[in-house]
């Protein structure tokens, strides 16, 4: 056994050292890990020190160790690490509507697996460890279809399903976006995890289908459409600020802001570096263009992870970026603003009282 481990990872390293690198940010070199899938389908710790990757399967991975554990031999479709980097979330395809989910702790135990009734749209955590899974479901009839979306809570407290909408579709739209409805239907969760953007599908029996787009809290169970948009295929990227957005159609983007800043308060941007279509902004400055195929992974401490023509990277040479930590007060605050119990400068008034 051992010595077929050591094969395995001459060859891994011999396979590796053919390609061409790619160049990193501002000249910084990259340094191969692995090779990935076609999915491209990876997720680091924070630190990068633990790598969870698809390529024939599920595998973990240490930086700068030889240790790699194969968790699946099925490939996932959707990874996550939890904030405290202690628990991977994998979802895996079990069918057309059903997917299972499996938590794993970070030396690859397999913690809990649940199945559940949907196609997938996003995996994702809060900062409180809450683990968040958003997908639909899209039935057919002799009239057209049904489509239902669903967000599912998973935390200390049990399950919760959460019914996000619930759509009559046209015929005629049901066969135009079957093959491509979570290209139509993408979300986003803001930095906290409290809140999250969504496509809402609108198609009135006399008119042409649309879309909305929609902000919601979940904990404090309210939601507000923000804009109206032609049907059309859509992505989101972070904005300015953890809690915007950007709505991104084609070369053109629009940020979406739930809470304006007052003009008395000066509230703190965060710098945040925008990914879309294999290209890394700084802000409005182009920082890096690896092409529309690549993934990225921003790291604490200026690193990321890059997936380029099959292969992962580790790189460096961002500016560090803030993390975004759990306060039970401005979790409750956070739900106070967005029952409408205090207004959005109250609740900035009351972050700062605390500084």
């Amino acid at each position: 056994m051992k010595l077929k481990l050591s094969l395995y990872f001459i060859v891994v390293s011999l396979c590796l050292g053919c390609a061409v690198i790619p160049e990193g940010i501002d000249g910084q070199p990259l340094q191969r890990l692995t090779s990935l899938d076609k999915s491209q389908l990876f997720t680091g710790t924070s630190d990068g020190e633990r790598v969870a990757y698809a390529n024939n399967g599920l595998a973990l991975m240490r930086s700068g160790r030889t240790m790699l554990l194969n968790l699946s031999k099925e490939s996932p479709v959707k990874l996550s690490w939890s904030p405290s980097d202690e628990t991977l979330a994998a979802v895996f395809k079990v069918a057309d509507q059903e997917c299972r989910l499996v938590q794993y702790s970070g030396e690859g135990e397999l913690l809990m697996e649940t199945v559940l009734p949907i196609t997938i749209s996003k995996l994702a955590w809060s900062v409180r460890g809450d683990l968040l899974v958003v997908g639909y479901t899209l039935n057919t009839f002799s009239f057209g279809g049904n489509l239902q979306q669903y967000l599912y809570l998973f935390n200390d407290s049990g399950i919760k399903k959460i019914k996000l909408d619930d759509v009559t579709l046209k015929p005629h739209t049901v066969k135009q976006l079957a093959a491509n409805m979570s290209r139509v239907l993408p979300v986003h969760f803001t930095s906290y995890g409290d809140e999250f953007f969504y496509v809402r599908l609108h198609d009135p029996p006399e008119f042409p289908a649309y879309l909305k787009i929609v902000w919601k809290s979940w904990q404090a169970g309210v939601s507000k459409a923000l804009m109206e948009l032609p049907l059309q295929e859509i992505k989101f990227a972070p904005g300015a600020r953890g809690d915007s957005a950007f709505v991104v159609l084609g070369d053109k983007k629009a940020e979406l802001q739930v809470w304006q800043e007052p003009e008395n308060v000066t509230a703190e941007a965060q710098a945040l570096y925008g990914f879309a279509d294999g290209r890394l902004f700084d802000g409005e400055r182009l920082v890096a263009d690896w092409g529309e195929s690549s993934r990225m992974q921003i790291l604490s401490g200026g690193n990321y992870l890059l997936a380029l023509d099959n292969t992962l990277f580790l790189g460096s040479g961002l500016q560090p970026q803030a993390t975004q930590s759990y306060s039970e007060k401005e979790w409750t605050l956070r739900r106070w603003r967005a029952s409408g119990l205090i207004s959005h400068q109250e609740y900035l008034n009351k972050l700062k009282d605390d500084q």
